[in-house]
């Protein structure tokens, strides 16, 4: 959804279209955003919002490590990841 903040914040966002989805798309898309965003080493946290009745990318997020934290003000389910920076190989 644009840039980390100056905390390293970002903003997860993601669709998979009708005719794929069920296929596991949802979590290899989340989990390479994560690795993307751990790589850039300018991420701390990500954060994703969802209604409440889309389960399916509620149990997505989940299973990339996103913990529920409530609600924003638009009533949508708030979850968020802290993100390790990757560790770059020495260039010795």
């Amino acid at each position: 959804m644009g840039p980390p903040d100056a905390a390293g914040v970002v903003e997860l966002g993601y669709s998979i279209a009708a005719d794929w989805r069920g296929r596991g798309l949802g979590s290899e898309l989340v989990a390479g955003l994560v690795q993307q965003a751990a790589a850039t080493g300018m991420v701390h946290q990500l954060v994703a919002h969802t209604p409440p009745e889309n389960i399916t990318s509620q149990k997505v997020l989940l299973r990339n490590g996103f913990t529920s934290v409530g609600t924003d003000v638009n009533s949508r389910l708030r979850f968020e990841r802290t993100v390790e920076p990757a560790v770059l190989p020495s260039r010795e």
